[in-house]
């Protein structure tokens, strides 16, 4: 009876059996591939995120500082809150108006006179705290800080 099954199992044509041999072998490259186009996508997705934040996270440190030159007009206080304190330099024609928090620097600062403004921008209060001011008067350099 063996025997019998045996030549049965072999007359048959070989093709119709290659399927059946051949879907575990499909099967195990589909899986391969499908795992492959995974970790590319997951490696890919984890290179942007990380990048993203290391970006966002070490972007040293920020300065904030800035250097403002020309003539000065004066140190006035602002008629509305939040910016209550300004101060107006013209540079070449260029005006320009600051919010700063209230500061005494300025006291003593003619105006008509070539000052240099350092300040640091205070991000989260949108106004500006001035660090040194500069007076040039007749050639001389002389510094308040």
């Amino acid at each position: 009876m063996l025997e019998e099954l045996w030549k049965r199992l072999l007359a048959l044509h070989v093709l119709r059996y290659l399927p059946i041999l051949l879907a575990p072998g499909l099967a195990w490259l589909k899986r391969k591939a499908i795992a492959a186009a995974i970790g590319t996508f997951r490696k890919e997705a984890a290179a942007r995120f990380w990048g993203w934040l290391r970006k966002k996270v070490s972007a040293g440190p920020q300065t904030n500082e800035r250097t403002y030159k020309g003539v000065f007009f004066g140190y006035f206080q602002y008629a509305n809150y939040p910016h209550e304190w300004c101060f107006q330099l013209d540079d070449g024609g260029v005006k320009t108006k600051v919010p700063t928090m209230r500061t005494n620097l300025f006291s003593g600062v003619a105006p008509g006179s070539y000052v240099e403004v350092d300040t640091q921008v205070l991000p989260s209060y949108k106004v500006e705290v001035v660090k040194r001011v500069r007076v040039r008067e007749q050639g001389v350099m002389t510094t308040r800080q």
